[in-house]
Protein backbone atom coordinates (compact mmCIF):
# COMPACT_ATOMS: atom_id res chain seq x y z
CA UNK A 1 0.00 0.00 0.00
CA UNK A 2 2.81 2.42 0.91
CA UNK A 3 4.61 1.71 -2.39
CA UNK A 4 1.39 2.28 -4.32
CA UNK A 5 0.88 5.60 -2.53
CA UNK A 6 4.42 6.73 -3.37
CA UNK A 7 4.00 5.76 -7.03
CA UNK A 8 0.69 7.64 -7.24
CA UNK A 9 2.24 10.70 -5.60
CA UNK A 10 5.12 10.60 -8.07
CA UNK A 11 2.75 10.49 -11.01
CA UNK A 12 0.79 13.46 -9.67
CA UNK A 13 3.99 15.47 -9.22
CA UNK A 14 5.06 14.75 -12.79
CA UNK A 15 1.70 15.90 -14.11
CA UNK A 16 1.86 19.13 -12.11
CA UNK A 17 5.42 19.85 -13.24
CA UNK A 18 4.47 19.39 -16.90
CA UNK A 19 1.55 21.79 -16.81
CA UNK A 20 2.14 25.01 -18.74
CA UNK A 21 1.91 28.39 -17.08
CA UNK A 22 -1.44 29.00 -18.78
CA UNK A 23 -2.85 25.74 -17.48
CA UNK A 24 -1.66 26.52 -13.97
CA UNK A 25 -3.31 29.93 -14.21
CA UNK A 26 -6.52 28.16 -15.16
CA UNK A 27 -6.21 25.85 -12.15
CA UNK A 28 -5.66 28.85 -9.90
CA UNK A 29 -8.90 30.33 -11.14
CA UNK A 30 -10.83 27.17 -10.34
CA UNK A 31 -9.96 27.60 -6.68
CA UNK A 32 -10.14 31.41 -6.62
CA UNK A 33 -12.97 32.91 -4.62
CA UNK A 34 -12.09 36.62 -4.84
CA UNK A 35 -12.04 37.31 -8.59
CA UNK A 36 -13.38 40.84 -9.01
CA UNK A 37 -13.87 43.32 -11.84
CA UNK A 38 -10.81 45.35 -12.71
CA UNK A 39 -10.92 48.77 -11.04
CA UNK A 40 -9.81 51.68 -13.25
CA UNK A 41 -11.52 54.42 -11.23
CA UNK A 42 -8.14 55.93 -10.37
CA UNK A 43 -7.52 56.74 -14.04
CA UNK A 44 -8.77 59.71 -16.04
CA UNK A 45 -10.58 59.75 -19.38
CA UNK A 46 -7.98 59.30 -22.09
CA UNK A 47 -5.45 57.44 -19.94
CA UNK A 48 -3.94 54.28 -21.38
CA UNK A 49 -3.98 50.95 -19.53
CA UNK A 50 -2.79 47.45 -20.48
CA UNK A 51 -5.09 44.45 -20.38
CA UNK A 52 -4.95 41.16 -22.25
CA UNK A 53 -2.59 40.37 -25.11
CA UNK A 54 -2.77 39.89 -28.87
CA UNK A 55 -0.36 39.39 -31.80
CA UNK A 56 0.80 42.86 -32.83
CA UNK A 57 4.44 43.64 -33.79
CA UNK A 58 6.10 41.75 -36.61
CA UNK A 59 9.23 39.80 -35.73
CA UNK A 60 12.17 41.05 -37.82
CA UNK A 61 15.20 39.78 -35.88
CA UNK A 62 16.90 37.22 -38.15
CA UNK A 63 18.15 35.00 -35.31
CA UNK A 64 14.72 34.87 -33.69
CA UNK A 65 13.06 34.22 -37.05
CA UNK A 66 15.43 31.34 -37.68
CA UNK A 67 14.62 29.82 -34.29
CA UNK A 68 10.85 30.24 -34.76
CA UNK A 69 10.91 28.79 -38.27
CA UNK A 70 12.65 25.69 -36.97
CA UNK A 71 9.73 24.86 -34.67
CA UNK A 72 7.07 22.29 -35.47
CA UNK A 73 3.82 24.16 -36.11
CA UNK A 74 0.17 23.15 -35.84
CA UNK A 75 -1.52 25.24 -38.54
CA UNK A 76 -5.14 26.34 -38.06
CA UNK A 77 -7.31 27.83 -40.78
CA UNK A 78 -8.77 31.30 -40.28
CA UNK A 79 -11.69 30.10 -42.44
CA UNK A 80 -11.82 33.49 -44.12
CA UNK A 81 -14.55 34.01 -46.71
CA UNK A 82 -14.32 34.63 -50.43
CA UNK A 83 -16.98 34.71 -53.13
CA UNK A 84 -17.72 34.19 -56.79
CA UNK A 85 -17.17 37.79 -57.81
CA UNK A 86 -20.91 38.31 -58.11
CA UNK A 87 -21.79 40.96 -55.55
CA UNK A 88 -24.40 40.08 -52.91
CA UNK A 89 -25.26 36.64 -54.32
CA UNK A 90 -24.97 34.99 -50.89
CA UNK A 91 -22.41 32.48 -52.18
CA UNK A 92 -19.52 33.54 -49.92
CA UNK A 93 -17.78 30.48 -48.48
CA UNK A 94 -15.01 29.95 -45.88
CA UNK A 95 -11.70 28.67 -47.23
CA UNK A 96 -8.30 27.39 -46.04
CA UNK A 97 -6.14 29.83 -48.00
CA UNK A 98 -4.95 31.65 -44.86
CA UNK A 99 -3.71 29.96 -41.68
CA UNK A 100 -2.04 30.69 -38.35
CA UNK A 101 -0.09 28.84 -35.68
CA UNK A 102 0.61 29.94 -32.09
CA UNK A 103 3.77 28.92 -30.24
CA UNK A 104 5.59 29.81 -27.05
CA UNK A 105 9.34 30.27 -27.40
CA UNK A 106 11.82 31.41 -24.78
CA UNK A 107 9.02 32.61 -22.49
CA UNK A 108 7.18 34.65 -25.11
CA UNK A 109 4.17 33.85 -27.30
CA UNK A 110 4.20 34.27 -31.07
CA UNK A 111 1.81 33.80 -33.98
CA UNK A 112 2.88 32.58 -37.42
CA UNK A 113 0.74 33.59 -40.42
CA UNK A 114 0.82 32.29 -43.98
CA UNK A 115 -1.52 32.43 -46.97
CA UNK A 116 -1.54 30.72 -50.35
CA UNK A 117 -4.06 33.18 -51.84
CA UNK A 118 -4.71 36.81 -51.03
CA UNK A 119 -7.58 37.59 -48.73
CA UNK A 120 -10.17 39.59 -50.73
CA UNK A 121 -11.16 42.96 -49.30
CA UNK A 122 -14.81 42.07 -49.86
CA UNK A 123 -16.00 38.60 -48.91
CA UNK A 124 -18.01 38.36 -52.15
CA UNK A 125 -14.84 38.88 -54.25
CA UNK A 126 -12.54 36.15 -55.53
CA UNK A 127 -9.05 35.78 -54.10
CA UNK A 128 -6.47 37.81 -56.05
CA UNK A 129 -3.77 40.41 -55.44
CA UNK A 130 -5.96 42.94 -57.26
CA UNK A 131 -8.75 42.39 -54.71
CA UNK A 132 -6.55 42.62 -51.61
CA UNK A 133 -4.58 45.15 -49.56
CA UNK A 134 -2.22 42.54 -48.13
CA UNK A 135 0.36 42.99 -50.89
CA UNK A 136 -0.03 46.78 -50.62
CA UNK A 137 1.00 46.40 -46.99
CA UNK A 138 4.07 44.31 -47.83
CA UNK A 139 2.71 40.80 -47.20
CA UNK A 140 2.80 38.22 -49.96
CA UNK A 141 1.61 34.67 -50.65
CA UNK A 142 3.62 31.57 -49.72
CA UNK A 143 5.65 33.24 -46.98
CA UNK A 144 5.55 32.79 -43.22
CA UNK A 145 5.28 35.95 -41.12
CA UNK A 146 5.73 36.04 -37.35
CA UNK A 147 4.05 38.39 -34.86
CA UNK A 148 4.64 38.72 -31.15
CA UNK A 149 1.86 38.61 -28.58
CA UNK A 150 2.06 41.90 -26.67
CA UNK A 151 -0.10 43.60 -24.02
CA UNK A 152 -3.14 45.29 -25.50
CA UNK A 153 -3.34 49.01 -24.84
CA UNK A 154 -6.74 50.48 -24.06
CA UNK A 155 -7.95 54.06 -23.79
CA UNK A 156 -10.11 54.76 -20.74
CA UNK A 157 -13.47 56.22 -21.78
CA UNK A 158 -15.27 56.07 -18.41
CA UNK A 159 -13.28 55.26 -15.26
CA UNK A 160 -16.40 54.51 -13.17
CA UNK A 161 -17.85 51.89 -15.50
CA UNK A 162 -14.39 50.70 -16.48
CA UNK A 163 -15.29 51.49 -20.10
CA UNK A 164 -12.23 51.04 -22.34
CA UNK A 165 -11.46 51.04 -26.09
CA UNK A 166 -8.50 49.47 -27.87
CA UNK A 167 -6.10 52.30 -28.69
CA UNK A 168 -5.05 50.78 -32.01
CA UNK A 169 -6.68 48.85 -34.84
CA UNK A 170 -5.74 45.31 -33.87
CA UNK A 171 -7.31 43.28 -36.69
CA UNK A 172 -9.37 43.48 -39.89
CA UNK A 173 -12.70 41.67 -40.20
CA UNK A 174 -15.91 41.88 -42.21
CA UNK A 175 -19.01 43.09 -40.38
CA UNK A 176 -20.90 40.24 -42.08
CA UNK A 177 -19.21 37.37 -43.89
CA UNK A 178 -22.29 36.85 -46.06
CA UNK A 179 -24.46 39.36 -47.88
CA UNK A 180 -27.42 38.32 -50.01
CA UNK A 181 -29.61 40.51 -52.19
CA UNK A 182 -33.22 39.45 -52.70
CA UNK A 183 -35.43 42.03 -54.42
CA UNK A 184 -38.57 39.95 -53.81
CA UNK A 185 -38.43 40.72 -50.07
CA UNK A 186 -39.36 44.41 -50.40
CA UNK A 187 -40.39 47.08 -52.88
CA UNK A 188 -37.73 49.31 -51.34
CA UNK A 189 -34.18 48.38 -52.30
CA UNK A 190 -32.83 49.45 -48.91
CA UNK A 191 -34.61 46.48 -47.29
CA UNK A 192 -33.39 43.77 -49.70
CA UNK A 193 -29.96 42.81 -48.26
CA UNK A 194 -29.60 39.95 -45.77
CA UNK A 195 -26.82 38.08 -43.94
CA UNK A 196 -27.97 34.67 -45.21
CA UNK A 197 -30.01 33.22 -48.05
CA UNK A 198 -32.84 32.54 -45.58
CA UNK A 199 -33.51 36.30 -45.55
CA UNK A 200 -34.22 36.20 -41.82
CA UNK A 201 -31.94 39.06 -40.75
CA UNK A 202 -30.67 42.15 -42.53
CA UNK A 203 -27.02 42.19 -43.57
CA UNK A 204 -26.39 45.11 -41.21
CA UNK A 205 -28.01 43.42 -38.19
CA UNK A 206 -25.49 43.60 -35.34
CA UNK A 207 -27.19 40.95 -33.18
CA UNK A 208 -26.60 38.21 -35.77
CA UNK A 209 -23.47 39.68 -37.35
CA UNK A 210 -20.22 37.84 -37.99
CA UNK A 211 -18.24 40.57 -36.23
CA UNK A 212 -20.21 40.23 -32.98
CA UNK A 213 -19.55 36.48 -32.98
CA UNK A 214 -15.87 37.04 -33.77
CA UNK A 215 -15.43 39.56 -30.94
CA UNK A 216 -17.06 37.37 -28.28
CA UNK A 217 -15.50 34.10 -29.43
CA UNK A 218 -12.28 34.33 -31.46
CA UNK A 219 -10.93 37.58 -30.04
CA UNK A 220 -12.23 37.02 -26.50
CA UNK A 221 -10.67 33.56 -26.21
CA UNK A 222 -7.36 34.60 -27.78
CA UNK A 223 -6.80 37.89 -26.01
CA UNK A 224 -7.69 37.09 -22.39
CA UNK A 225 -6.70 34.59 -19.73
CA UNK A 226 -9.25 32.82 -17.51
CA UNK A 227 -8.71 35.36 -14.75
CA UNK A 228 -9.00 38.33 -17.15
CA UNK A 229 -12.25 36.99 -18.60
CA UNK A 230 -13.73 36.89 -15.10
CA UNK A 231 -12.99 40.61 -14.70
CA UNK A 232 -15.00 41.67 -17.76
CA UNK A 233 -18.63 42.62 -17.23
CA UNK A 234 -21.66 41.94 -19.45
CA UNK A 235 -22.82 45.17 -21.09
CA UNK A 236 -26.32 45.91 -22.35
CA UNK A 237 -25.97 47.40 -25.85
CA UNK A 238 -28.40 49.62 -27.74
CA UNK A 239 -28.05 48.62 -31.40
CA UNK A 240 -30.60 50.96 -32.94
CA UNK A 241 -30.17 52.52 -36.37
CA UNK A 242 -28.85 56.08 -36.19
CA UNK A 243 -31.75 57.33 -38.36
CA UNK A 244 -35.16 57.17 -36.67
CA UNK A 245 -37.14 57.10 -39.97
CA UNK A 246 -35.89 53.56 -40.54
CA UNK A 247 -36.87 51.57 -37.41
CA UNK A 248 -36.97 48.33 -39.43
CA UNK A 249 -33.18 48.49 -39.56
CA UNK A 250 -32.83 48.58 -35.78
CA UNK A 251 -30.93 45.63 -34.35
CA UNK A 252 -32.07 44.02 -31.11
CA UNK A 253 -30.50 44.89 -27.76
CA UNK A 254 -27.62 42.54 -26.97
CA UNK A 255 -25.69 41.68 -23.82
CA UNK A 256 -22.00 41.23 -24.60
CA UNK A 257 -18.60 41.17 -22.99
CA UNK A 258 -16.79 42.54 -26.05
CA UNK A 259 -18.35 44.93 -28.55
CA UNK A 260 -17.88 47.70 -31.12
CA UNK A 261 -18.68 51.29 -30.18
CA UNK A 262 -21.93 52.88 -31.35
CA UNK A 263 -22.34 56.20 -33.15
CA UNK A 264 -23.62 57.86 -29.96
CA UNK A 265 -20.54 56.65 -28.09
CA UNK A 266 -17.99 57.91 -30.65
CA UNK A 267 -19.67 61.34 -30.53
CA UNK A 268 -19.79 61.48 -26.72
CA UNK A 269 -17.58 64.26 -25.34
CA UNK A 270 -17.56 62.71 -21.85
CA UNK A 271 -15.64 59.82 -23.38
CA UNK A 272 -13.06 62.19 -24.85
CA UNK A 273 -14.47 62.29 -28.40
CA UNK A 274 -15.49 65.29 -30.49
CA UNK A 275 -19.25 65.80 -30.70
CA UNK A 276 -18.90 66.62 -34.39
CA UNK A 277 -19.19 63.82 -36.94
CA UNK A 278 -16.52 65.56 -39.03
CA UNK A 279 -12.85 64.60 -38.96
CA UNK A 280 -11.32 64.58 -35.48
CA UNK A 281 -8.02 63.42 -34.03
CA UNK A 282 -9.99 61.97 -31.10
CA UNK A 283 -11.17 59.12 -33.33
CA UNK A 284 -8.18 58.35 -35.58
CA UNK A 285 -6.34 55.07 -35.07
CA UNK A 286 -3.33 53.32 -36.57
CA UNK A 287 -3.18 49.57 -37.28
CA UNK A 288 -0.72 47.09 -35.83
CA UNK A 289 1.57 45.10 -38.11
CA UNK A 290 -0.64 42.07 -37.52
CA UNK A 291 -3.71 44.02 -38.73
CA UNK A 292 -1.76 45.02 -41.85
CA UNK A 293 -1.03 41.37 -42.57
CA UNK A 294 -4.77 40.66 -42.22
CA UNK A 295 -5.43 43.12 -45.04
CA UNK A 296 -6.49 46.36 -43.33
CA UNK A 297 -6.50 49.39 -45.61
CA UNK A 298 -3.97 52.08 -44.63
CA UNK A 299 -4.54 55.72 -45.53
CA UNK A 300 -3.31 59.18 -44.54
CA UNK A 301 -0.52 59.22 -41.94
CA UNK A 302 -0.82 55.46 -41.53
CA UNK A 303 -4.38 55.60 -40.17
CA UNK A 304 -7.16 53.10 -40.91
CA UNK A 305 -10.92 52.89 -41.16
CA UNK A 306 -12.63 51.09 -38.29
CA UNK A 307 -16.09 49.65 -37.74
CA UNK A 308 -18.74 50.83 -35.30
CA UNK A 309 -21.82 48.69 -34.60
CA UNK A 310 -24.62 51.15 -35.51
CA UNK A 311 -26.83 50.10 -38.45
CA UNK A 312 -27.34 52.76 -41.12
CA UNK A 313 -30.16 53.66 -43.53
CA UNK A 314 -29.72 50.70 -45.88
CA UNK A 315 -29.79 47.03 -44.92
CA UNK A 316 -26.44 46.20 -46.57
CA UNK A 317 -24.40 48.64 -44.51
CA UNK A 318 -23.16 49.68 -41.10
CA UNK A 319 -21.45 52.71 -39.66
CA UNK A 320 -17.70 53.24 -39.53
CA UNK A 321 -15.00 55.80 -38.81
CA UNK A 322 -12.88 57.23 -41.62
CA UNK A 323 -9.08 57.35 -41.41
CA UNK A 324 -9.41 61.08 -40.57
CA UNK A 325 -11.74 60.41 -37.64
CA UNK A 326 -15.01 61.42 -39.34
CA UNK A 327 -18.18 59.32 -39.27
CA UNK A 328 -19.06 57.32 -42.36
CA UNK A 329 -22.63 56.11 -42.82
CA UNK A 330 -22.36 53.98 -45.97
CA UNK A 331 -20.12 50.90 -45.85
CA UNK A 332 -20.84 47.51 -47.36
CA UNK A 333 -20.85 45.02 -44.48
CA UNK A 334 -18.96 42.42 -46.51
CA UNK A 335 -15.78 44.51 -46.62
CA UNK A 336 -12.93 42.96 -44.65
CA UNK A 337 -10.42 45.81 -44.91
CA UNK A 338 -11.96 47.89 -42.12
CA UNK A 339 -10.18 47.68 -38.80
CA UNK A 340 -11.40 46.44 -35.44
CA UNK A 341 -11.13 48.38 -32.18
CA UNK A 342 -12.76 46.21 -29.48
CA UNK A 343 -14.40 47.81 -26.45
CA UNK A 344 -15.49 46.42 -23.07
CA UNK A 345 -16.64 47.42 -19.60
CA UNK A 346 -15.38 46.08 -16.31
CA UNK A 347 -18.26 47.53 -14.24
CA UNK A 348 -21.19 48.21 -16.60
CA UNK A 349 -24.09 50.08 -15.04
CA UNK A 350 -26.41 47.97 -17.20
CA UNK A 351 -25.34 44.74 -15.51
CA UNK A 352 -28.03 42.05 -15.48
CA UNK A 353 -29.74 41.76 -12.09
CA UNK A 354 -32.51 39.57 -10.72
CA UNK A 355 -34.57 39.72 -7.54
CA UNK A 356 -37.58 37.89 -6.15
CA UNK A 357 -40.46 40.22 -5.34
CA UNK A 358 -41.34 40.19 -1.64
CA UNK A 359 -44.18 37.71 -1.06
CA UNK A 360 -47.26 38.52 1.02
CA UNK A 361 -46.21 35.78 3.44
CA UNK A 362 -43.19 33.59 4.03
CA UNK A 363 -45.16 30.77 5.64
CA UNK A 364 -47.05 28.27 3.47
CA UNK A 365 -49.61 25.95 5.03
CA UNK A 366 -49.84 22.33 3.95
CA UNK A 367 -51.22 21.94 0.42
CA UNK A 368 -51.25 25.65 -0.34
CA UNK A 369 -49.22 27.23 -3.14
CA UNK A 370 -47.31 30.48 -3.12
CA UNK A 371 -46.34 32.06 -6.44
CA UNK A 372 -42.97 33.78 -6.43
CA UNK A 373 -42.19 36.39 -9.10
CA UNK A 374 -38.74 37.14 -10.53
CA UNK A 375 -37.94 40.72 -11.50
CA UNK A 376 -35.15 41.83 -13.86
CA UNK A 377 -35.57 45.55 -13.33
CA UNK A 378 -35.04 47.58 -16.51
CA UNK A 379 -32.94 44.92 -18.23
CA UNK A 380 -33.97 41.95 -20.34
CA UNK A 381 -32.30 38.58 -20.57
CA UNK A 382 -30.03 38.02 -23.58
CA UNK A 383 -31.10 35.44 -26.12
CA UNK A 384 -30.45 31.95 -24.77
CA UNK A 385 -30.40 33.09 -21.13
CA UNK A 386 -33.10 32.04 -18.66
CA UNK A 387 -33.96 31.90 -14.96
CA UNK A 388 -33.38 28.62 -13.17
CA UNK A 389 -35.41 28.02 -10.00
CA UNK A 390 -34.01 25.69 -7.34
CA UNK A 391 -34.83 24.86 -3.73
CA UNK A 392 -32.54 24.13 -0.80
CA UNK A 393 -34.05 22.12 2.02
CA UNK A 394 -37.15 19.94 2.21
CA UNK A 395 -40.81 20.73 2.71
CA UNK A 396 -41.97 22.08 -0.67
CA UNK A 397 -42.28 21.19 -4.33
CA UNK A 398 -41.57 23.86 -6.95
CA UNK A 399 -42.92 24.29 -10.49
CA UNK A 400 -41.41 27.14 -12.55
CA UNK A 401 -43.42 28.72 -15.35
CA UNK A 402 -42.40 28.14 -18.96
CA UNK A 403 -40.83 31.61 -19.28
CA UNK A 404 -39.12 31.25 -15.89
CA UNK A 405 -40.50 34.51 -14.51
CA UNK A 406 -42.71 32.86 -11.85
CA UNK A 407 -42.45 29.77 -9.69
CA UNK A 408 -45.18 27.91 -7.83
CA UNK A 409 -44.07 26.72 -4.38
CA UNK A 410 -46.35 24.09 -2.79
CA UNK A 411 -46.14 22.92 0.83
CA UNK A 412 -45.89 19.11 1.10
CA UNK A 413 -44.24 18.57 4.47
CA UNK A 414 -42.90 20.50 7.42
CA UNK A 415 -39.58 22.27 6.87
CA UNK A 416 -37.60 25.44 6.21
CA UNK A 417 -36.43 26.06 2.65
CA UNK A 418 -34.62 28.61 0.50
CA UNK A 419 -35.92 29.10 -3.03
CA UNK A 420 -33.38 30.57 -5.47
CA UNK A 421 -33.74 32.21 -8.89
CA UNK A 422 -30.47 32.17 -10.88
CA UNK A 423 -29.69 33.56 -14.32
CA UNK A 424 -28.15 30.83 -16.49
CA UNK A 425 -26.90 30.60 -20.07
CA UNK A 426 -28.04 28.26 -22.83
CA UNK A 427 -25.95 25.47 -21.26
CA UNK A 428 -27.55 25.88 -17.85
CA UNK A 429 -24.38 27.42 -16.41
CA UNK A 430 -24.80 30.25 -13.90
CA UNK A 431 -23.93 33.71 -15.23
CA UNK A 432 -21.61 35.81 -13.08
CA UNK A 433 -21.50 39.57 -12.63
CA UNK A 434 -18.44 41.80 -12.94
CA UNK A 435 -17.24 40.69 -9.51
CA UNK A 436 -17.47 37.01 -10.37
CA UNK A 437 -20.62 36.40 -8.29
CA UNK A 438 -23.57 34.42 -9.59
CA UNK A 439 -26.54 36.59 -10.62
CA UNK A 440 -29.09 35.13 -8.24
CA UNK A 441 -31.79 35.97 -5.70
CA UNK A 442 -33.22 33.91 -2.87
CA UNK A 443 -36.29 33.79 -0.65
CA UNK A 444 -36.55 31.91 2.64
CA UNK A 445 -39.86 30.17 3.28
CA UNK A 446 -41.42 28.06 6.02
CA UNK A 447 -43.62 25.07 5.20
CA UNK A 448 -46.10 24.65 8.03
CA UNK A 449 -47.83 21.29 8.51
CA UNK A 450 -50.28 20.35 11.28
CA UNK A 451 -52.97 17.68 11.63
CA UNK A 452 -55.79 20.21 11.19
CA UNK A 453 -54.15 21.70 8.07
CA UNK A 454 -54.11 18.23 6.52
CA UNK A 455 -57.84 17.88 7.29
CA UNK A 456 -58.54 21.30 5.73
CA UNK A 457 -56.42 20.37 2.73
CA UNK A 458 -58.39 17.15 2.23
CA UNK A 459 -61.71 18.99 2.06
CA UNK A 460 -60.33 21.71 -0.19
CA UNK A 461 -59.20 19.06 -2.64
CA UNK A 462 -62.53 17.22 -2.30
CA UNK A 463 -64.52 20.32 -3.20
CA UNK A 464 -61.91 21.50 -5.73
CA UNK A 465 -61.21 24.74 -3.93
CA UNK A 466 -58.23 26.58 -5.41
CA UNK A 467 -55.09 26.02 -3.40
CA UNK A 468 -53.31 29.06 -4.90
CA UNK A 469 -54.48 31.42 -2.22
CA UNK A 470 -51.21 33.17 -1.47
CA UNK A 471 -49.43 35.23 -4.11
CA UNK A 472 -46.54 37.63 -3.98
CA UNK A 473 -47.15 41.32 -4.17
Amino acid sequence: MKKLFKKSLAVIMVVIMTLTATQLAGLDLLFATDVQAKDVSEYAVGDIIEFGSYPQSEVTDSALLSALNSLSLDWISYSYYSGTGSVSDGQMKPGDFMKYADVTYDGAKYRAVKFTQYRPYYTDYICSAYNSYQDNNGYYTNNVYWFKYEPLQWRVLDPIEGFILCETVIDAQAYSNVIYYNSSESDEDRYCYFNSTTCKNYAGDYETSSIRAWLNDDFYNIAFTFAEKAQIGITMLDNSSFLSPYPLLNSATTYDKIFLLSLNEVLNTSYGFSSSASGSSTRVAKPTSYAKCQGVDIRNNGNSYWWIRTPIYVSKGAGFIFYNGSFGNVANVSNSYFGIRPALKFNPSSEITVKILTPSTTTINYGDTLILHANLGETALPEGYSILWTVEGTGVNIRPSEDGMTCEVTSVQKGDVTVKATVVDENGEAITDADGNEITASQQLKSNVTFWQKIVSFFKNLFRISRIILQSK
